[in-house]
Order: C-alpha cells, then structure tokens, then sequence
C-alpha cells in the first residue's frame, strides 16, 4: 500500500513473500544457526496472536528474540518483552542485540540506543526509525497499561499473573 501510494514500483520477484523477507534477515542476524522445525512453523504463521510452547533448552528465548528483532525492524512499532521479572529476560536481550549488531554492522550504534537502567533491570533499544523494544516487568503491572502493541512477547510465561495477561490483551486488540 505504500509503495502504491508513492509510486513506487518493485517487482514482486524481488520482494518474496513475508517469510522468505523474514529468513533472510534471519540469516543476516545469525549465520552460524538457523531456526528448527517448529520455530519455522511460527515464523511462517500468518496469524497475529501466538503461543508457542517447548521444553526447556528448546531455544524460546532465541525465537523470542528473532521476533523482536524482526518487528524493530518496522518503523513506529512498539514491542514490549514482559518478564516476571526484568532478570528473567536477559538471555532475550542479549540475543535480540547480537541480531541487531550482525544486521546493522558497521552502523549498529548509529541507528540503535539501547538504554540500560543498572539499577531497575529495565532496557529499551530505539530506532532512528520510531521503533522500540522495551523490557517490561509484570511486577510493575501499573506501567502495562495505555500503549497499542504491535508486538508482546513473554519471556517465562509461567512465571507472570494471570491479571497481567488481560491487560496485555487489551494492548494488542
């Protein structure tokens, strides 16, 4: 829609479609491992809402962060990664700024910030774009309110209220 309305055109043989989009900047961001099977299955999903579960070791935070990575890439899109704690997300944020780094290398610290708050846990990595990852804590379930997502992501899922789940269907209605 935005290509029509600017007028610009590019044939579809070099766009793809949203998933060959999607592992291509996979393959940007990791290219010593790629996604297994069931990951793909959610990647390739055309549906808005997910739920993904797997044993422990099964690489969530991994697919996690690669949805994280995929949807910053999009400008003015809020994304928020909810942990019950801000701890319990490290492996996220640490997976989603290597993709980052890999995707956006030389320029990486040019078009991200990423502010880390020592004292409180809490992380938010902003584009130049409008876009924005930010570490979420269900302990403060005060400040899930009063934003439109485009994208919640639940680091440990088992570990955050039930109430906080309500409230973030809201967001993403």
């Amino acid at each position: 829609a935005w290509r029509e309305r600017n007028e610009i055109t590019i044939p579809d043989k070099f766009l793809g479609d949203r998933f060959s989009r999607r592992m291509e900047l996979i393959k940007m961001a990791d290219r010593r491992r790629t996604p297994h099977k069931s990951q793909i299955q959610l990647l390739a999903a055309d549906e808005r809402h997910l739920l993904g579960l797997g044993a422990a070791r099964a690489g969530k935070s991994y697919l996690l962060a690669l949805f994280a990575t995929l949807g910053i890439m999009l400008p003015g899109v809020d994304i928020w990664l909810l942990a019950e704690t801000f701890e319990r997300s490290d492996k996220e944020v640490f997976y989603l700024e290597r993709f980052l780094k890999a995707i956006l290398y030389p320029h990486y610290k040019k078009l991200i910030s990423k502010i880390h708050d020592k004292k409180t846990g809490e992380a938010v990595f902003r584009t130049r774009w409008g876009s924005e990852v930010r570490v979420k804590s269900a302990k403060a379930k005060g400040s899930i309110t009063g934003h439109a997502l485009e994208l919640a992501l639940c680091a440990e899922p088992g570990w955050i209220p039930p109430d906080v789940y309500e409230e973030l269907r809201a967001r993403m209605s």
